[in-house]
């Protein structure tokens, strides 16, 4: 059984970097990659920091990514 985990996307407000990287992007290219790669998996689990200081807008900048994960339940 293929089970994708996605760990410490470290995600931060809009328009924020984390070390010159822009959080959201990268999680958008994991979820991209996850579609086209890996469409047989049994399911994805997300572990580690989310937000990497909590900040309620870096959870905000979550949700359209993962809209697009493709996994049941991530809509």
């Amino acid at each position: 059984m293929k089970i994708i985990q996605v760990t410490d996307t470290h995600m931060v407000p809009p328009g924020t970097e984390l070390f010159g990287l822009r959080p959201r992007e990268r999680l958008e290219a994991c979820f991209a990659d996850i579609n086209a790669r890996h469409r047989d998996a049994a399911c994805c689990v997300v572990t580690g920091d989310l937000a990497d200081r909590g900040d309620p807008e870096a959870y905000g900048e979550l949700r359209a990514p993962w809209r697009r994960c493709g996994f049941p339940g991530t809509s």
